[in-house]
């Protein structure tokens, strides 16, 4: 028999997707985990701050004053607020979206906050555009927009109220700043705040900038619009200059990244284009961090602008991504930092998914790329918070918790207005799923959002040319949807339900291919010996074949048990064989956590057969 050999458990920081198995030593699979110190560690959990989000949001802003963080929602449907406390009680969900507002499944928002000194209040200024599902769409004021209050999408309220925000009442109109389009007063592309200017972007590189006193005013003296590059604009954000060259900014359109710089003067402003060979998946892709940006473009490549504007390396999971992205869907993609742990998350709507399922994860400590997908649901969006807030992100499938109404009439067409039996509670733009009624297939089973609504009934659109047939009445299930805190514990907690969340990490294979003395012969496996900072149990899976494109094998679940007292050895008996083994750890349990050490196999060559 073979002498025992021990050999420690342990790959480069980093989980490769693209690739063979074979071509490096980075961990091959994982779910829930991450890279601290270069050694995997399960991601901590998260809790639901709110189940009573009526959609899905598509964008995401906070505010924290005097321990209070003031949470805005961006819809299809229009705009939530909700305010968590010190204490962590958190207020009813509140409409804020303005009056006259029309539904459309693709409007999206972008969000921007600054202290407007004429009315002594903090503004959220917001943009309501059709970038949800075509990101480079011009439309200005077009269709349902145009239909809202005065032509416009832009508006404007108080951070800290839960009332409707209103228009802006000094919006560009060619006195002062020009408008972007003839047919409105709004903006196809968003608001990013160089204080103290406002500053609006969009069509055909339209930048307009505010009166530097009233941040709110387009039409007042040092208020002004010009066109600074050919294409749309998609996003712009703050940059950190000095002296003279404050404020500035880096603005993105759908081919080049413009710096912009306050000069002063009749000049105001001074543009430089930093590159006119870069793209962008969509606004809500690129996010700054420590003064660096990252971004994702839509040429298959990662970005970086630190001075000067670089691809981010990743052979990691690059095809991984963008070969598996739902471009269709693309517009829903986001970006979000964690600096707790070095990490910029990309989440984004998988194979045939329509809201973010996956993200790819860069760690710019460890200079490393990971992934995950997301458990319990996917996210539709999630932004760093600030204060103590840390990320938060919305759930993108209905929680279950909305309330039930039965269904007395169907009035059938192409717009179906259904008759509750008693008030309903529902409101315009929020979603329902209807069961049970007979002859009408159209309609059970899938979510539709409601285009209109009264004390007992409520009006859908049934998206169809045919009017439908029904023949019984049946139930309306209200769809209201999580807002997540993540960061928090080690499980999924919602309304106090605790879920465990299955995280594992699986090496690449080990061989006796690369030993001191390389040969063909499998492994024979005896047992483990675990060092991990551990609660609750885990399992270690092995895994392998035969060879490379061989049927893979995978054993039992061995149980690794916490060590009962200090200074006991975790030891796991193994009886396994494989020419090409991988080791798979796990925890799925309610508390589960772990962080790995150095762990150690304990093994022995075996034969030469091409079998196992």
């Amino acid at each position: 028999m073979a002498a025992q050999e021990p050999i420690k458990i342990l790959n480069n920081p980093g989980i490769r997707r693209d690739g063979t198995l074979l071509e490096g030593q980075y961990w091959s699979d994982g779910q829930w985990v991450r890279f601290d110190r270069g050694r995997p560690r399960k991601m901590r959990g998260f809790k639901s701050i709110s189940n009573s989000l009526t959609d899905e949001p598509s964008q995401i802003t906070t505010q924290t004053t005097n321990g209070n963080s003031y949470i805005h929602l961006g819809y299809t449907a229009g705009i939530d607020s909700l305010s968590l406390t010190q204490s962590g009680l958190t207020t009813s969900v509140a409409s804020r979206t303005p009056s006259g507002f029309t539904a459309d499944p693709n409007i999206t928002w972008q969000f921007a906050t600054i202290y407007d000194p004429s009315s002594g209040l903090q503004q959220l200024i917001a943009v309501a555009t059709y970038g949800l599902i075509d990101p480079y769409n011009t439309t200005v004021g077009n269709g349902m927009l145009n239909s809202t209050t005065n032509g416009t999408n832009l508006y404007n309220g108080s951070i800290y109220a839960s009332t409707a925000l209103t228009a802006m009442s000094l919006s560009p109109n060619g006195t002062g700043a020009k408008t972007e389009s003839s047919t409105a007063t709004g903006v196809s592309g968003g608001v990013v705040v160089l204080n103290p200017y406002t500053i609006l972007y969009g069509a055909n590189g339209y930048f307009a900038w505010s009166t530097p006193s009233a941040p709110l005013d387009f039409r007042g003296t040092g208020s002004g619009s010009t066109n600074i590059t050919a294409q749309k604009i998609l996003k712009g954000l703050p940059l950190r200059a000095g002296g003279s060259y404050s404020p500035a900014g880096l603005f993105w359109s759908v081919d080049s990244l413009i710096r912009v710089n306050f000069v002063g003067g009749s000049t105001i402003w001074q543009y430089d284009t930093l590159s006119a060979e870069i793209s962008l998946l969509n606004a809500n892709c690129v996010v700054e961090n420590d003064g660096a940006f990252y971004w994702a473009g839509a040429d298959g490549r990662f970005y970086r602008y630190n001075g000067s504007i670089s691809e981010l390396p990743n052979e990691m999971n690059l095809n991984w991504f963008y070969d598996n992205l739902n471009t269709t869907q693309q517009g829903k993609c986001f970006a979000c930092r964690n600096p707790r742990w070095g990490e910029i998350w990309w989440c984004y709507p998988r194979g045939n998914a329509t809201q973010c399922t996956h993200a790819v994860i860069y760690n710019y400590r460890k200079n490393t790329w990971y992934d995950t997908a997301f458990p319990i649901s996917g996210r539709s969006f999630g932004v760093l918070g600030d204060g103590s807030l840390g990320v938060i992100m919305s759930g993108s499938a209905s929680n279950n918790t909305g309330s039930t109404f039965f269904i007395s009439g169907i009035a059938t067409g192409t717009t179906t207005v259904i008759t509750t039996t008693a008030t309903h509670t529902l409101v315009v733009g929020g979603s329902v799923a209807l069961s049970g009624i007979g002859g009408v297939t159209m309609l059970n089973n899938t979510e539709n959002t409601i285009t209109a609504t009264t004390s007992n009934t409520f009006t859908i659109n049934v998206n169809t040319s045919t009017s439908p047939t029904y023949t019984s009445g049946g139930v309306v299930k209200q769809q209201l949807y999580t807002l997540w805190q993540h960061e928090k514990g080690t499980d999924a907690v919602s309304n106090g339900v605790v879920s465990s969340i299955d995280a594992y990490i699986e090496t690449s294979p080990f061989t006796m291919f690369n030993s001191q003395q390389p040969t063909f012969s499998s492994i024979s496996a005896s047992f483990l010996e675990s060092d991990f900072i551990q609660s609750g149990p885990m399992t270690v899976t092995i895994r392998g074949n035969a060879s490379a494109q061989g049927v893979n094998i995978d054993s039992q679940p061995y149980v690794i048990t916490p060590p009962v007292a200090l200074g006991t050895t975790a030891i796991t008996p193994l009886k396994e064989t494989r020419r090409q083994m991988r080791f798979r750890f796990e925890s799925n349990v309610a508390g589960g956590d772990f962080q790995m050490g150095d762990c150690w196999l304990h093994f022995a060559p075996s034969d030469k057969r091409l079998t196992t």
